[in-house]
C-alpha cells in the first residue's frame, strides 16, 4: 500500500495518519483536515488519480472524495522526507462533500464526438 493509499484509508476511517504526514506539514493538515472531521465532513470513498511529477520533482495527483451526499475534488501533494514520499498538502474542500450535486438535464456528449452535434 502506497503512502496516499494508507493515508487516504485512515481518512475514510475518520482518522489522520500523521506518520504519513511530512514533519512540515504535520501540525497545519491535522489541523485543516479534523476540523472538517469534526463537522461530519468524513468521505465514504477516495479516487485517486495517476500520480505525476512536475518539473520540480514535487509529485502530486488529482484525489476525488465521496460523502454521503456529494464530492469533492482536488489535489494531494507529496514532499520526499528520506527514503520516503510524505503527504505534504492536500487541497480540496471536505466541506464540498455536504453539497448535493443535481444531476444535468441535457445528454453529456465527450468532446471528441461534439462535432457531430454542431450545424
Amino acid at each position: 500500500m502506497t503512502t496516499a493509499e494508507h493515508f487516504l484509508s485512515h481518512l475514510v476511517g475518520g482518522t489522520i495518519e500523521t506518520k504519513d504526514i511530512s514533519p512540515d506539514a504535520q501540525a497545519s493538515l491535522s489541523d485543516t483536515i479534523s476540523y472538517g472531521l469534526k463537522r461530519g465532513y468524513q468521505p465514504i470513498a477516495y479516487r485517486l488519480g495517476a500520480i505525476k511529477t512536475d518539473a520540480n520533482g514535487q509529485m502530486s495527483a488529482t484525489l476525488r472524495l465521496w460523502g454521503t451526499v456529494g464530492t469533492s475534488e482536488g489535489e494531494i501533494y507529496f514532499t520526499r522526507v528520506g527514503e520516503e514520499w510524505l503527504v505534504s498538502d492536500l487541497q480540496l474542500s471536505l466541506a464540498q462533500m455536504a453539497v448535493a450535486k443535481t444531476a444535468p438535464k441535457e445528454k453529456f456528449f465527450p468532446s471528441a464526438y461534439r462535432w457531430l452535434l454542431e450545424d
